[in-house]
């Protein structure tokens, strides 16, 4: 077996050739695709939304990230960008977990509170985004994702991205989510489903969503981003654009679980309306172009124009 042409546009040729065998002991060569390395500041984009109150430990809350905005008239400071943090609307809301845990360049956390008056809200994307204003220079240690890396709507047309294409998921891991640090964690997946048709969400809306097989459930990565992975050494299917691979798929909103019914394993008859719940696998994702409309929205350009008229005038806020 050889691999695919190297030349052509969107196939996945890096790899090796290992020895497998079949049933009755024949030695074939199969080629095995690579396994993904992916950039390690990345990690630095992760941050964790805790209720308020709530210690730095807690388990309860959801997962966001930093999302970086070119300034579009003044850049002051030395600042070319505003810094967001994205996380889901849900999770400001309805479990108002509204205080962001942030790794610090000192190699712990801090906490920054905030009030839900502050967030930009979009209920029926379930996302929600805050305007993190930090001194300059910072103390935090951080690797926002960029706008302009972001997967557009036309990419998935005819002969670009598409259903079996390979995601990941970076987010909270709550069983080891990092004591002295933000610890993220890796879970590898494919585009399963385009959003064609919307998908009803718990609040009792629907929404045009990815599905992803990413294979596991927690909802703590409610808020975590989505990426599309193109291997190095491929063409991107966004051709000429700007930035570096991966590319921002969208933000996670949910998982989908179910039930199995329990049994009794001697007679195979059901045992009362006992079930255990198991996870379909299937993670809903909303794109990454609702999150351009949200940050996009007047309201959001009227506070990025402000923060760069008052910085122009008066300088950024300084370290102490």
């Amino acid at each position: 077996m050889i691999p695919p042409d190297p030349e052509t546009p969107r196939k996945n040729w890096l790899g090796h050739f290992e020895t497998r065998y079949s049933a009755a002991g024949v030695p074939l060569r199969a080629w095995v695709r690579a396994m993904p390395k992916l950039p390690d500041l990345l990690q630095y984009s992760i941050v964790y939304l805790l209720p308020r109150s709530e210690p730095e430990e807690s388990t309860r809350g959801g997962t966001g990230f930093l999302f970086s905005v070119l300034r579009e008239k003044r850049r002051t400071g030395g600042r070319i960008s505003h810094l967001y943090v994205v996380t889901n609307h849900h999770v400001v809301t309805a479990s108002q977990a509204t205080t962001i845990r942030i790794n610090t360049k000192a190699g712990k956390t801090d906490t920054i509170a905030t009030t839900l008056d502050a967030w930009l809200l979009d209920e029926e994307n379930d996302l929600a985004a805050y305007l993190l204003r930090t001194p300059y220079p910072h103390p935090y240690q951080t690797q926002a994702v960029l706008a302009w890396d972001t997967v557009p709507e036309e990419a998935f047309q005819i002969g670009g991205y598409g259903l079996g294409d390979e995601c990941f998921v970076l987010g909270r891991f709550t069983h080891h989510q990092g004591r002295e640090r933000i610890i993220p964690s890796l879970h590898f997946g494919n585009v399963a489903v385009l959003p064609e048709e919307p998908i009803r969400h718990d609040d009792g809306h629907d929404i045009y969503s990815f599905l992803v097989d990413i294979r596991y459930s927690q909802s703590a990565y409610s808020g975590s981003p989505v990426f599309l992975y193109d291997p190095p050494g491929e063409p991107s299917a966004l051709g000429t654009r700007r930035g570096l691979k991966p590319y921002l798929l969208g933000v996670c909103w949910g998982m989908f679980s179910r039930y199995e019914q329990v049994v009794n394993v001697k007679t195979d008859e059901p045992v009362g309306a006992w079930g255990v719940k198991r996870t379909t696998g299937m993670m809903a994702v909303t794109p990454a172009w609702k999150l351009h409309e949200l940050i996009n929205r007047p309201e959001a350009k009227g506070v990025r124009d402000q923060v760069e008229e008052e910085e122009e005038k008066y300088g950024p806020p300084m370290s102490l």
